[in-house]
């Protein structure tokens, strides 16, 4: 393995910002949230800088008074509404038909799961994942290695619990895997689980790359 050569078991994807932009989505939800709790709007200034993080801190910051349940639920039902502003990268498609054909490939994203169902389905990526889609705040009950009936709440990113439960679940060594994002939060989970971490216009991984149409040359044949 080279500074930019790597041969992995399976590839790890963020999903927003590395193959998708939904930006705009998240801002009108958000937005639409506050009107429908009576809380005030929040600027795009304020927004921006908290991009891509948790579920949970977006409670925390702007709805921390708001049944978190309900918070959730609002936004799991109103996303579809937004996603007509969804927006594929480029580069994304022929990128993951590239590594479809050579790797097993999977989802690991902070975003809820009913929310990343329906931007699978819109934005037609789900042939190259069929289930392998894990995120933040599942709730499995085979997360550790012991066979406790307990059920567990995946944490977040940078906490890098999804995307060793993703490993588990493909039955491959997470650092023979590679992961790829375009946070700092994506970065940081990468390096803690113990992958071959790229980034996408982000520092703090193994490799850092403009776009995610340049993938492939980062992953070398065996």
């Amino acid at each position: 393995v080279t500074a930019m050569s790597f041969s992995p078991q399976a590839i790890l994807f963020d999903l927003d910002g590395t193959l998708i932009d939904s930006h705009r989505i998240w801002h009108g939800l958000l937005n639409a949230s506050a009107k429908a709790f009576g809380k005030r709007l929040i600027t795009h200034e304020e927004w921006i800088v908290s991009f891509g993080q948790s579920m949970q801190k977006n409670h925390e910051m702007w709805f921390h008074d708001v049944d978190y349940a309900e918070f959730c639920k609002y936004c799991d039902d109103h996303y579809v509404d937004f996603i007509e502003f969804l927006d594929i990268l480029d580069g994304a498609h022929d990128t993951l038909s590239h590594c479809s054909a050579l790797k097993h490939l999977a989802i690991c994203t902070n975003c809820p799961e009913k929310i990343t169902e329906q931007i699978m389905e819109c934005s037609k990526l789900n042939r190259f994942f069929g289930s392998n889609l894990f995120c933040a705040g599942s709730s499995v009950t085979d997360f550790h290695l012991s066979s406790s009936p307990s059920s567990y709440n995946l944490l977040p990113k940078p906490n890098p619990d999804i995307i060793i439960y993703a490993c588990k679940k493909l039955g491959v060594d997470p650092k023979q895997c590679m992961f790829v994002g375009d946070t700092t939060y994506d970065m940081e989970a990468g390096k803690r689980a113990g992958c071959f971490v790229v980034g996408i216009g982000v520092d703090g991984g193994d490799v850092r790359l403009d776009s995610i149409g340049q993938l492939p040359k980062v992953i070398a044949s065996k």
